[in-house]
């Protein structure tokens, strides 16, 4: 096995906290009821969950469902469409990342729900075009292209020998309509 230098990436809680301070910040003092909708279980479902549901704690947000989706579009349909149908008062749903939110959007759509809050991880290119669209409200951007570079630079200190290892956590942000925010 190779040893491992460095790992790059986001905080998967920490991008999912801020999503959940946007939806409070966006609702005010307003009691809605939230849906969720998890990826298959392991880290990044429980890492990525925790964060929102750690953001909106002690709130007027009442988590009223919450299924996996499977990782894809057409889990996040089915989980969206179940959701809203045992739930017609739902106001908003959370997703774990950008293809279970837009499918949950399509299963909004079908049921004539252009009313809810529909939030997204990863800032997905598909992610980001329904944001533009105004069929998904918002999504955690994990900057790739930052990723991206600061896997090069620990590379070449790597190959230098003057990189000590470790984490490079990369930054977040959440993405609108109206453009990021940190």
């Amino acid at each position: 096995p190779s040893p491992v230098h460095a790992v790059v990436g986001y905080s998967q809680r920490k991008g999912t906290f801020k999503i959940g301070q946007y939806a409070l910040a966006k609702a005010g003092s307003k009691a809605l009821n939230v849906g969720v909708i998890q990826g298959q279980p392991g880290y990044h479902s429980t890492e990525r969950c925790g964060g929102f549901l750690d953001a909106i704690e002690g709130s007027n947000f009442k988590v009223v469902a919450s299924l996996d989706g499977k990782w894809n579009v057409e889990g996040g349909n089915t989980a969206g469409m179940d959701i809203l149908q045992a739930h017609p008062d739902l106001d908003m749903i959370f997703a774990a990342n950008d293809y279970m939110i837009i499918g949950a959007s399509y299963a909004a759509k079908a049921l004539g729900r252009g009313d809810l809050i529909l939030l997204g991880n990863d800032g997905d290119t598909s992610g980001l075009e329904e944001i533009a669209a105004g069929t998904v409200t918002a999504t955690v951007n994990t900057s790739p292209f930052l990723m991206g570079r600061a896997a090069m630079h620990a590379t070449l200190d790597a190959l230098a020998g003057t990189y000590p290892g470790g984490w490079i956590e990369t930054p977040t942000s959440i993405e609108d309509q109206a453009g990021a925010t940190t």
